[in-house]
């Protein structure tokens, strides 16, 4: 699916982190990992064959809608997927500012195997939302 393209996942919880890792690397991804919003985004900036950021929204540092808004105004040709599994609100209103900030798709955790790939594989073949 993914020759020679990278994708960022930032995510603080490990376990996840670990899962999204071994999926995305098992549909041919070479995978940078970040635990947060701030690591994400360095990743974004020096590495240059990032096609994909999958993005947690509540992280500790850095959060996941911050960094959608800072990644589609360095890259917006970037595809970015929003996961999260709720907070202090209903997980459905992360993702719906998610998409409001340029997200391509959303994820609820939990999640399996099968939606990511499925998720990966529908905004992969879009065109991209910024030139």
């Amino acid at each position: 699916m993914a020759l020679n393209q990278a994708v960022v996942i930032a995510e603080d919880d490990s376990d996840i982190l670990e899962i999204l890792s071994a999926i995305l690397q098992g549909a041919d991804f070479k995978v940078y990992s970040a635990a947060d919003g701030i690591a994400a985004f360095d990743i974004v900036q020096k590495q240059k064959d990032v096609v994909l950021l999958i993005t947690d929204i509540i992280m500790p540092e850095g959060e996941g809608l911050e960094l959608i808004r800072k990644t589609r105004g360095f890259r917006g040709e970037i595809k970015i997927i929003a996961v999260s599994g709720g907070g202090i609100g209903d997980k459905s209103t992360y993702l719906e500012l998610a998409k409001r900030l340029s997200a391509d798709d959303c994820i609820e955790k939990p999640f399996d195997s099968k939606t990511v790939l499925e998720t990966v594989q529908r905004v992969m073949a879009r065109p991209s939302k910024v030139k």
